[in-house]
């Protein structure tokens, strides 16, 4: 039998469970490991933003696993925070998806901003407001989701760029 790389961990109020490293809980016993396995967490606050009331995924279970995490590694030096990770750029999104698509994303976020922004009752407008745009059936655009998606996209490239690089982290 392998070592055992990951353990699940319950977190009741996400109604989720999160993998964590199973060094976690040895680093609770034995704190001098934590170094040489560090871990970066990465959240942003535009990510609460994206709050789509019908949907599974909520700004409240996220600060349940943040939570899980950070008891998690209670007491131990291994983790790491950024709690505001730079947006993703125009240019790097185009490394990983085509033009159209960034493009047709873009034409969902202007409206829905815009529709934001406009007033609750004109008369002289025709079309109807929409809070909210569905882009598939799991997935939708409202006017804080264009913060959260750049900023998730830059706290994705912080991730691969701090496991990767000299800083020293193995997971983020």
């Amino acid at each position: 039998m392998g070592k055992i790389l990951y353990r699940f961990v319950i977190v009741p109020q996400a109604g989720a469970w999160l993998l964590l490293p199973a060094e976690a809980e040895a680093c609770l016993q034995h704190p001098a490991m934590a170094m040489s396995w560090k871990t970066l967490f990465i959240t942003h606050p535009a990510c609460a933003g994206h709050h789509i009331s019908h949907h599974p995924e909520q700004p409240k279970r996220v600060l349940a696993i943040e939570s899980a995490v950070v008891a998690a590694y209670a007491g131990c030096e291994a983790l790491a925070r950024d709690a505001c990770p730079p947006p993703a750029t125009e240019e790097a999104l185009l490394r990983f998806h085509s033009a159209g698509h960034v493009r047709k994303l873009a034409s969902f976020f202007d409206r829905v901003e815009s529709d934001a922004a406009a007033q609750a009752f004109d008369p002289a407008r025709r079309a109807k407001r929409r809070p909210m745009l569905s882009i598939d059936e799991d997935t939708g655009v409202m006017a804080k989701s264009r913060a959260a998606a750049y900023a998730s996209c830059g706290g994705a490239l912080g991730a691969v760029d701090a496991v990767l690089g000299a800083e020293g982290y193995a997971n983020a």
